[in-house]
């Protein structure tokens, strides 16, 4: 892997991303656009509250495979109902995080949390 582009989560809709998280999805494919020839790895984050069918990684895994991305590069996490929750779940399924050049894809008002 040359990078990593790890998504936070956001809202979704039995199934279909929200305007926020499809935002954050569309970030991420263009910044992978801006890298040519490296191996970009997509993680997405977010569980699911109750009652609701689908994790938000699931949602933003389907969304990235809908555009193209392969399937060997989606790596959904659907853990983690808060940023500290998911980061945590993700480095810990992950530990090759810690030492990839990575990207954190969320939106300007959640950039001060994140």
């Amino acid at each position: 892997m040359d990078m990593a582009i790890v998504i936070l989560g956001a809202s979704q809709y039995d199934g279909r991303a929200s305007k926020v998280l499809a935002a954050r999805l569309d970030e991420a494919i263009a910044t992978a656009a801006e890298h040519p020839g490296k191996d970009v790895q997509f993680f997405t984050l977010g569980a699911n509250m109750p009652g609701d069918r689908f994790t938000e990684a699931q949602v933003a895994r389907t969304y990235l495979l809908d555009r193209g991305i392969t399937e060997s590069q989606v790596h959904a996490v659907p853990k983690g109902n808060d940023t500290v929750g998911s980061l945590e779940a993700v480095l810990q399924k992950h530990a090759v995080l810690f030492d990839a050049p990575s990207f954190l894809i969320t939106d300007p008002l959640h950039t001060v949390r994140a």
